[in-house]
């Protein structure tokens, strides 16, 4: 019986072969006509094979059985600026926004989104043919361009695919590119990445793309998306997604009566998506009990899979470990794996290669157990890593980056100052910084988080933020310069030329101490004061003789060209009536005042520890 999802979807891939064959022109009726089969043959086997890939997941609770997607998927909210929709409604917003960046933290289920979008695009594209990627397959071809990479993932299929037909499929309009993961992408090639996906949007104006990433408070750049954010889930949201997982009744009947009475409104923050909520279920049937801290509730969701019974064949049942450690020996072992896995940008990985990284955390943490046995229980028991096709992956990225925060602030805390600066290039947005703070808040703020502050300090002391806001970027984001206004199609930019290692650091740590929620709670509308400059810059009252405002004037609504307008000295005085004006007005205080902060808890510590131990100071 034929698959409903694939083929309501191939007409579409007639339809895309047909025009293949159309621009390529062939000699006779009869070479197009094999043409035509040999193209719908190989979209239509895309589609199917696409389909197939992405249809099933596995989850904490499911181990190494699939799940079918839509069985288990729950409906999620977006927003941009004060606009919340539905997530089928991306695909009526791509006629006028064709480039869409969907981004939110980790476990909010921006993967299950796009690959539901994949799924259920039959119901809404008549003349478009989706393609999904998953970005992090890109660290393995670092030389090929997204081009490329399209043009290779249709040949697989059509023999002889040619750059000529990928270039007319895009300007076309025929392909819907889901790109998942832009996050996953190695943090070295990421803004590289980023242009490139840029120019394929300038390039193409009739292509359409959805891409997803974790968010970045840091200098991205996608000038051509419309970026919206993944909404919490909502107290319904919650008990639909409870009622959809395959799991033990009890425990959700438990789930629902904690519901129902006051877990939403004490612990909404751990219920604000998809993987949380399930890591919950899974611990309120060990524990009963949620903690209040983000990594502790990690610490129990991982304890409370190492105890769990296997659901399937009764509450009773507990399945044998081939390797029989310890709790907290088991946790150390799998938190070196995880280091070893993270510093080595694995993410998915084959056996083998499982099995070497295996190898080497056993002998650093000096723990004997075979490898071979370790690696299946990761499997089957803890359900830590699952398979996909010959190679495996963590079940969620968010267990590895909590064991390489475990590993960091409790096996090896005298590393933070080292590693610390690594970890937050890395990705801003990864969860492991802000973790190791939680864990070890003495060592954290002592060894690294109040150098990093005095260092930030130092950039800015003399500055008037006030009255010279560029000359305050410049001295914080050297080179990188940032985005001032946001106008169409024009960027205001301001840069030193000179590079400073410390922009990573100031977004984690103005994450970790709520700085950035201070300052954005006391401003004004960003829109509405940004728009009132924007008229004085169209109307002249803004840079009227300046010729770098003239095609401002001229083209800003026009021209699909990026107008790039880059500010020195003279603009502090229209500058400081923009958000980021004030922003940084109100920047200054708050880095002195948490800097301030910071020095007076280590003194405070370093005082109490002295008298504890009989030291003198």
């Amino acid at each position: 019986m034929a698959d409903p999802v694939i083929s309501a979807v191939l007409p579409i891939a007639g339809k895309l072969a047909s025009a293949f064959i159309e621009a390529g022109k062939p000699a006779t009726i009869k070479i197009a006509e094999k043409l035509l089969v040999k193209f719908g043959v190989g979209l239509s086997t895309l589609l199917r094979e696409q389909a197939e890939r992405h249809r099933y997941v596995k989850t904490i609770i499911s181990g190494s059985t699939p799940i079918e997607l839509t069985d288990l998927y729950v409906n999620l909210s977006l927003k941009r600026d004060k606009k919340i929709i539905r997530d089928d409604d991306l695909f009526k917003l791509l006629d006028t926004e064709r480039a869409i960046l969907v981004h939110a933290a980790a476990g909010s289920g921006k993967s299950m989104l796009l690959r539901y979008l994949l799924l259920t695009a039959n119901q809404h594209l008549e003349q478009r043919f989706p393609i999904l990627i998953e970005l992090r397959d890109l660290n393995s071809h670092p030389g090929k361009s997204f081009l490329e990479i399209i043009q290779e993932c249709i040949a697989e299929y059509i023999d002889g695919f040619s750059r000529n037909q990928t270039d007319f499929a895009l300007k076309s309009g025929r392909l819907l590119l889901i790109l998942d993961g832009f996050d996953e992408i190695d943090y070295d090639r990421r803004r590289e990445r980023e242009r490139e996906v840029n120019r394929l949007v300038e390039r193409y104006p009739n292509l359409q793309v959805i891409v997803s990433s974790r968010p970045d408070e840091g200098n991205s750049k996608w000038q051509s998306f419309f970026a919206y954010e993944v909404q919490h889930l909502s107290k319904g949201q919650v008990r639909l997604l409870i009622d959809k997982v395959p799991y033990d009744e009890a425990p959700k009947k438990l789930f629902r009566s904690k519901l129902d009475t006051d877990l939403f409104e004490t612990h909404g923050e751990f219920l604000r998506n998809p993987l949380l909520t399930i890591m919950m279920l899974v611990m309120l049937e060990t524990f009963a009990d949620v903690p209040a801290k983000i990594h502790l509730f990690y610490e129990y969701a991982f304890e409370a899979l190492f105890q769990r019974h296997d659901v399937s064949k009764g509450g009773g049942f507990q399945r044998k470990r081939r390797v029989e450690l310890a709790l907290d020996d088991y946790k150390r072992l799998f938190a070196y794996f995880c280091a070893t896995t993270y510093m080595r940008k694995l993410f998915r990985f084959s056996e083998g290669v499982a099995l070497e990284c295996l190898d080497q955390s056993l002998k650093s943490a000096q723990i004997k157990a075979d490898k071979s046995g370790m690696m299946r229980d990761l499997v089957e028991c803890t359900c830590m890593l699952v398979p996909d096709g010959l190679e495996f992956e963590f079940s969620h990225r968010s267990f590895q980056e909590y064991f390489f925060a475990y590993f960091i602030a409790r096996i090896r805390p005298n590393e933070i100052p080292r590693v610390m600066p690594l970890l937050s290039e890395r990705s801003s947005s990864d969860g492991i910084v802000p973790m190791v703070a939680e864990m070890n808040a003495e060592k954290f703020e002592e060894d690294w988080a109040l150098p990093q502050l005095d260092l930030l300090c130092k950039r800015v002391v003399g500055i008037d933020s006030l009255l010279e806001p560029l000359t305050f970027i410049n001295a914080m984001f050297g080179k990188n310069g940032m985005h001032i206004l946001a106008m169409p199609n024009v960027s205001f930019e301001c840069g030193t030329g000179e590079v400073f290692e410390l922009d990573h650091v100031r977004v984690m740590l103005y994450h970790i101490y709520g700085i950035f929620n201070r300052i954005h709670a006391r401003l004004p509308d960003e829109s509405e004061m940004d728009a009132k400059v924007r008229e004085k810059i169209l109307d002249g009252r803004i840079g009227r003789d300046d010729p770098r405002f003239e095609p401002v004037r001229k083209a800003v609504v026009k021209s699909k060209a990026q107008i790039l307008i880059k500010l020195g000295p003279s603009d502090n005085d229209w500058v400081r009536e923009t958000q980021w004006g004030r922003f940084v007005a109100e920047e200054a205080k708050e880095l002195v005042a948490a800097r301030d902060m910071i020095r007076e808890r280590v003194r405070q510590r370093q005082t109490g520890l002295a008298a504890i131990l009989n030291l003198s100071e």
